[in-house]
């Protein structure tokens, strides 16, 4: 008697790439980058992987977003090419975000298909006009409870703080370094097969050691490159609530990290609160 062959999971992964003008600079490493996160996506024989591409941009007075690659198998994917991708315009990053979460809410895919959106940008929100950001936060929300992966891979400006505004986990949030492109996608590959195997969002939270490879980093001390960062306190409020001892699990062999939940989070002494710590 034979054994049954095993059951593959099914993935659908899309990701939206900036295709504004200051991706001109890095236009074949970003290229290179997409035909890299497939090949790696297609390197788990346990899962059936498909992959979607939406590039976007505003030259003009709309924004384009334009789906050039919907849901290919990774073993029939069409590599991105120079005549694919000519990086123009502004950044309607919301809309680019919403509308994608909407095409893919239009393919009514079985519940089992795991589904994972892979953002990337180097630049601020610029130019949209249909989504807001408490929109778009409410619509991430939603899908992110349904079981979807959403990654924000962030280069030149503030990552964290966009990414918190549409309602991203800081964990699935990463910085990158333009330099370290390919490197910094072939790790979201690699976390979107471990979500793709488990089903679980958490399965795919960027490592110390991944923040600090993306930022080109590698012989940093990767601590500093945790979930968070330290909040200087000097009179102000931290972005996130101050939490007592009470909050966290002491991490061993650290005094200025701890485990809040699930996540590895560096403190900060608060002047404003001599027994409290500051998070962010």
């Amino acid at each position: 008697m034979t054994d049954a062959p095993a059951v593959k999971h099914k993935l659908d992964a899309h990701i939206v790439l900036d295709r504004s003008g200051s991706m001109d600079s890095v236009r074949q490493a970003a290229i290179d980058a997409v035909n890299s996160y497939v090949v790696e996506l297609a390197k788990d024989g346990s899962l059936e992987s498909r992959v979607s591409l939406t590039l976007f941009d505003k030259e003009g007075t709309e924004p384009s977003i334009d789906l050039v690659r919907d849901r290919m198998p990774v073993s029939d994917f069409k590599a991105l090419t120079e005549d694919d991708f000519v990086p123009r315009g502004w950044t309607p990053l919301r809309d680019a975000i919403g509308r994608t979460i909407k095409t893919m809410d239009l393919q009514n895919l079985k519940p089992e298909i795991r589904r994972a959106l892979i953002i990337m940008t180097d630049g601020h929100e610029n130019a949209s006009k249909e989504f807001t950001s408490e929109a778009l936060k409410v619509l991430i929300q939603e899908k992110e409870k349904a079981g979807w992966l959403i990654t924000y891979l962030g280069a030149n400006h503030d990552s964290w703080d966009q990414a918190k505004d549409y309602g991203l986990r800081a964990a699935a949030t990463m910085d990158f370094d333009t330099s370290a492109i390919g490197e910094t996608m072939a790790m979201a590959a690699t976390n979107t097969r471990a979500y793709g195997a488990t089903g679980q969002s958490l399965s795919a939270d960027y490592t110390a050691t991944q923040r600090a490879s993306a930022m080109g980093d590698i012989k940093a001390d990767a601590k500093k490159y945790q979930t968070s960062r330290i909040t200087k306190i000097a009179g102000i409020a931290p972005t996130y609530p101050i939490i007592t001892k009470d909050d966290w699990v002491p991490v061993p062999g650290t005094d200025d990290w701890v485990q809040v939940g699930d996540a590895l989070l560096p403190i900060a002494k608060s002047s404003s609160a001599p027994d409290a710590w500051a998070v962010e």
